[in-house]
């Protein structure tokens, strides 16, 4: 049995609803997304956990919007999936 592809969507928090639209979307596709409000573990550090999941998607994608230069985590983000 083929592994889900690993998608790893990093946004801006005013982009949260597009981006869990999306996160069913790739669901329902056969995907295995990692979106923070979804996928998140109570009582895990947030930022380690955000680090794995980058470290082990096969897609990283960012959702772009006005909101985007001024998010602080995706810049993060993205500079963590450029060193992965």
């Amino acid at each position: 049995m083929a592994r889900s592809l690993r998608v790893f969507i990093s946004y801006s928090s005013s982009d949260k609803d597009f981006a869990q639209k999306l996160y069913r979307d790739l669901s329902s596709a056969g995907a295995k997304p990692f979106e923070f409000v979804e996928s998140s573990s109570p009582g895990s550090a947030a930022w380690s956990q955000i680090l794995e999941w980058i470290s082990d998607s096969d897609v990283f994608i960012v959702l772009l919007s006005s909101s985007t230069p001024k998010s602080r985590a995706v810049k993060e983000e993205m500079e963590q999936a450029n060193y992965s």
